[in-house]
């Protein structure tokens, strides 16, 4: 004769190694990052990205200021090289305001480098570079400044100029006309200090 009584039906809820039952929701409540950390961690990329970004904003300016260096040690080089060849002396002004702006002098004659057939022209260094906060001291005066090779070449008296950022606190360049023979050399002075080094280049 069958059996009718009803069965009675009993689920086994799975347990864990230690006889537990798993957690449903384990994995959220075990991995999820609280507030605390995600203010943590964003503050920590934040400071990472500002680091980032002050470096290469320096790294870019020093090499606008350095493109502004070699620009003004070539044309200080031509204005050298007109006088010389022409055997007429060659004046250029410096303009040590907008960025630095050098162009033969008006006033001056003879001024070779005035000729038709010069090798020298207008410099603005400030649109060489691609600064706008470049700016151009000159240890002889400020506003227009005269300077003259003479026919040899040379120069009785020499000249610093001193090319900076206004925007940012890094070193200059130093472009020096050493007398008497009027040799152009190029060099880094660093931030905070009184002399320029012409025994490296950067």
């Amino acid at each position: 004769m069958l059996n009718m009584t009803p069965q009675r039906l009993i689920m086994k809820t799975p347990s864990s190694r230690f006889g537990k039952p798993p957690l449903a929701n384990s994995f959220s409540i075990e991995e999820a990052f609280t507030v605390v950390e995600l203010l943590v961690f964003s503050s920590i990329i934040l400071s990472l990205s500002a680091i980032g970004y002050n470096t290469m904003k320096t790294f870019s300016e020093e090499r606008k200021l350095r493109a502004a260096g070699i620009e003004l040690v070539g044309y200080l080089e031509n204005a050298r090289t007109m006088a010389q060849a022409s055997n007429t002396p060659c004046t250029i002004t410096i303009t040590n305001e907008n960025g630095g702006v050098f162009n033969p002098d008006p006033s001056a004659s003879p001024n070779s480098c005035r000729e038709r057939d010069s090798i020298v022209g207008s410099l603005n260094l400030s649109q060489v570079s691609g600064s706008n906060n470049l700016i151009v001291e000159v240890d002889s005066g400020t506003g227009t400044v005269p300077f003259t090779f003479t026919p040899e070449g040379t120069s009785p008296t020499g000249i610093t100029f001193l090319i900076r950022s206004s925007s940012m606190t890094v070193g200059s360049w130093c472009v020096d006309i050493e007398p008497p023979l009027a040799t152009v050399r190029r060099g880094w002075r660093q931030q905070g200090s009184r002399t320029c080094n012409y025994a490296i280049e950067r």
